[in-house]
């Protein structure tokens, strides 16, 4: 591992500025943080917000009176958004000239009161959040994957973005072993279709994304951002793992030339999904009649016509020990930049033969201080590009 730490020379973009809405009102705050998490992640936010004890106010959120609670505790739902950027005027500015990187609902408020004042604390969680809280039971076996995700999001009133698909959900359900139980959440179940399509699935600000993995990360696809240890990077660590990628499942998916008997007795050629890890060294095989158990990974997939299930295990294990050897991880604090988002392309350089190269953020951590305009952003970030995806069954 290199663990280093710059001392000077960072270089940074001055006057930093940003906006929180409650329910669409502006309102003043300290401080905030967003995580923006993985794929299967909820992004979240934590929001610390003064707040006043007082006799001749009218109800508001920041405020409580003898006969009237504060509305951060009587609504049910609290819309939260977070917007922040580099305005042209940093003393005259709106949302319009910002960039909104949180829009969610509140989970809790905490009201904290000592010697300094009183202040309240607002955590919640983006979009995603009503999918993972809703529970789903209905199969919807004559509607399509697509046809799902759409119906989904308009329930929840979003924006979505979907690649139509054209094969009834009813075919994924046929199999013994893949039902739908009581808590399976609308979220598992946009999870579960996304794997049986071979798409990824994502909530970011308003909108759903449902489609094939190089449609969601357009970020991956544009010019990258460029950070060179000594100039505009705070503090950096690397860690390579030669033989231990724990976070890496490798999956090949092919057409099995051979044909399975079935239950009944019918000839039919079955697709074949052979799978592997450095988490678990045994590896699984699975068809389109069943699937593993649930975990969350990052996921490499790949697909090869043709193949049998034991050329599918042998492409599998050579696939996933060269990325094991390759894998270099790492976490850097650099200066606020609202375009730092999950997936983003970094080009680090200034760390020498071999690590001065691209890499992927997996996690983003915004940061933003009123009393100072400070604004800072912890990345966590790959080499390898990975898709973060459910897998398993429902």
């Amino acid at each position: 591992m290199i663990v280093s730490k710059s001392v000077g020379n960072v270089k940074g973009v001055s006057a930093p500025r940003s906006i929180v809405r409650l329910d669409g009102n502006s309102v003043n705050f300290i401080n905030w943080t967003v995580n923006l998490n993985s794929t299967h992640e909820a992004d979240d936010f934590t929001i610390t917000l003064p707040f006043r004890m007082t006799t001749n106010l009218a109800q508001g959120y920041l405020t409580a009176t003898p006969d009237k609670a504060s509305y951060l505790f009587t609504k049910s739902n609290v819309l939260v958004e977070v917007f922040v950027g580099f305005p042209k005027n940093p003393n005259k500015f709106q949302t319009s000239d910002l960039t909104r990187i949180m829009y969610g609902y509140m989970d809790t408020a905490e009201l904290d009161f000592n010697d300094q004042g009183e202040t309240v604390v607002v955590t919640g969680r983006n979009q995603m959040a009503p999918f993972i809280d809703t529970k789903s039971t209905i199969k919807y076996q004559n509607m399509t994957s697509s046809a799902i995700a759409q119906m989904l999001a308009k329930n929840h009133g979003l924006s979505y973005k979907i690649t139509p698909t054209y094969t009834l959900a009813g075919k994924y359900f046929s199999g013994d072993s893949t039902q739908i139980s009581k808590d399976t959440t609308e979220w598992d179940l946009l999870s579960f279709l996304a794997e049986q399509e071979g798409f990824d699935v994502r909530v970011f600000d308003n909108t759903l994304y449902f489609g094939p993995f190089e449609t969601i990360v357009g970020n991956v696809t544009t010019s990258g951002l460029n950070y060179a240890w000594g100039q505009n990077i705070r503090e950096l660590t690397l860690s390579r793992s030669p033989h231990a990628a724990k976070d890496i499942v490798v999956e090949v998916h092919s057409f099995d030339t051979l044909k399975t008997k079935h239950v009944k007795g019918s000839a039919k050629k079955k697709t074949v999904t052979y799978t592997t890890s450095t988490k678990n060294v045994t590896a699984t095989a699975k068809s389109s009649t069943g699937t593993s158990g649930a975990s969350t990974t990052f996921t490499q997939r790949y697909f090869f016509p043709g193949l049998t299930q034991d050329q599918a295990q042998k492409k599998a294990t050579a696939i996933l020990n060269q990325l094991s050897k390759l894998e270099v991880t790492g976490t850097m604090t650099v200066a606020g930049n609202e375009k730092l988002t999950i997936d983003r392309l970094l080009v680090i350089s200034g760390l020498g033969t071999g690590l001065s190269t691209n890499y992927y953020v997996r996690k983003a951590t915004h940061n933003f201080d009123i009393a100072s305009d400070g604004y800072r952003v912890d990345l966590d970030f790959s080499n390898l590009l990975l898709i973060d995806e459910f897998t398993g069954g429902l």
